[in-house]
């Protein structure tokens, strides 16, 4: 899972938005390093299906953070569709961090390029175990819905509710979409 929620903060976001790829590769690491905690909390049930739900803390992923007069010699264009996009529309922290909500780990100087950010991630996690006709026998596919927030965030209570805001509207979208998807409260954690 740890793998997982960084490949998408550092790539499908953050390479995505236009951080060189030899920045980004500082924080692939899953090693015990970066200091991050995973914790079964437990299990819920989604209707009539059971989920498991997994934290994980302190993640130390890069940020987009560039300053303006550095942003054309410093982003690429990793994707010439999804970059433009990413950079003008989608980008809620490559502003200046002093206007942003996401604030650099207390170790880090606040102003240098592609600061390290700790986020906190809570995963619902399950499996379907289906027939697949391509290999001939039945298979288990893992499925994962999470939210995150930014460790740092100044206000820890306002934070945990958006992370539980976040929550709350993914068990909506699971019940309305993804019943069928799920172990029996029998079954052994995913």
């Amino acid at each position: 899972m740890l793998r997982i929620g960084k490949a998408d903060w550092n790539y499908f976001s953050n390479y995505v938005y236009g951080v060189q790829g030899e920045i980004v590769e500082q924080y692939d690491t899953t090693g015990n390093s970066g200091g991050h905690e995973t914790e079964t909390v437990g299990k819920i049930s989604i209707g009539t299906k059971m989920w498991d739900v997994v934290v994980l803390e302190y993640i130390e992923v890069v940020s987009t953070y560039c300053p303006k007069s550095e942003r054309t010699s410093r982003l690429k264009m990793n994707s010439a569709y999804y970059t433009p996009l990413w950079q003008n529309r989608l980008n809620p922290y490559g502003v200046y961090p002093e206007k942003s909500v996401i604030i650099p780990a207390p170790d880090h100087r606040q102003r240098e390029p592609f600061f390290p950010v700790r986020m906190k991630a809570k995963i619902l996690s399950t499996y379907k175990k289906e027939y697949d006709g391509e290999f001939g026998y039945d298979v288990y596919r893992t499925f994962m819905f999470g939210g995150t927030i930014c460790e740092a965030y100044h206000d820890k209570k306002e934070n945990e509710r958006f992370l539980e805001a976040q929550m709350k509207a993914l068990k909506k979208v699971i019940y309305r979409h993804f019943r069928d998807i799920g172990f029996s409260d029998e079954s052994p954690a995913s």
